[in-house]
């Protein structure tokens, strides 16, 4: 394994570590302060927990390289994982949705707002932190799993400061002459924070729903068009063709060369010449880009 594949596992790992005992510590709080938002707040978290794990999983596999039965490594595994977690989330979100509704059309439920507003203080401090660092990181590593699990911190304190403003709010309000509202606080939380956080689910299955169904992207494609145009026109070559997709942070490039003439002739030293101008110009030979450079007189080969 890599020194950056070993580093990402860990990351997973501390992050899923942390994440489960998030998620142990704000349902047994929930539990005790009798809040439907808390308590969704860590059936959200458990699920962002379980699909860390499952990221931890592929990211070894990814580590670990190609095999015999996948030759073309574990880079499927993803967007994959992403969109699983994506879809859970998202009806995650929706049942919260209507669960709060429940909740405002029955009357709501008395909660202790001020013990669930400190707790929630710390909860956003926590998760903003782990989140920036795990964003940072993720970005050095070019990781889409730790981009992924950075965004489920990024949620946990959006959702940490929204239901904190919500409880001191509650506790502000209460003996006041709009003390009839307290009862429904918690549940139209719920509602609201339901409704803020179902885009961040939503736009990731677009995103990933996109190169599973790979679809070149838009980008890729253009840069790659553009390097080899530039090629075929400084080796003489008629025409080029090119084929784009990507699989979480790995893409797959193909690019197909017409000589000039059935007869033109050349040398293995100069085709590999111009592969290596072709993988240098975008971005070097490494394992996240899987290159390959076909050279043909006939048309029909590309």
């Amino acid at each position: 394994m890599s020194e950056a594949g070993a580093r990402e596992s860990r990351l997973l790992g501390a992050s899923l570590a942390v994440a489960v005992v998030v998620a142990i510590v704000t349902v047994s709080f929930g539990l005790v302060v009798g809040s439907q938002s808390i308590l969704f707040d860590g059936i959200y978290t458990i699920v962002e927990a379980a699909m860390t794990s499952l990221s931890l999983v592929a990211a070894r596999l990814i580590a670990k390289g190609a095999d015999q039965r996948f030759q073309y490594g574990y880079w499927h595994l993803e967007p994959l994982i992403a969109l699983i977690s994506s879809l859970l989330l998202t009806f995650a979100c929706l049942y919260g949705f209507l669960e709060g509704l429940n909740g405002i059309f029955t009357g709501g439920r008395p909660v202790d707002f001020d013990s669930a507003a400190i707790f929630y203080g710390v909860v956003t401090v926590f998760s903003a932190g782990f989140y920036l660092y795990l964003r940072r990181s993720g970005r050095r590593l070019g990781s889409q799993l730790l981009d992924l699990d950075a965004r489920s911190w990024l949620v946990a304190s959006i959702l940490g400061t929204a239901l904190g403003l919500g409880f001191l709010a509650g506790g502000l309000l209460a003996g006041t002459r709009w003390a009839w509202m307290v009862p429904y606080l918690d549940s139209a939380i719920l509602t609201l924070v339901s409704v803020v956080l179902i885009p961040l689910p939503l736009r990731t299955i677009l995103q990933v729903g996109r190169e599973i169904m790979q679809i070149a992207p838009e980008d890729l494609d253009e840069q790659v068009r553009s390097v080899a145009r530039e090629v075929a026109a400084r080796h003489g070559f008629r025409r080029f063709n090119t084929h784009v997709r990507r699989s979480g942070r790995q893409r797959f490039v193909e690019i197909g060369l017409v000589a000039a003439s059935q007869d033109a002739a050349t040398t293995f030293r100069t085709l590999d010449r111009i592969r290596s101008e072709i993988a240098a110009a975008l971005g070097g030979a490494n394992p996240g880009c899987w290159l390959t450079v076909d050279f043909t007189a006939e048309d029909e080969w590309i």
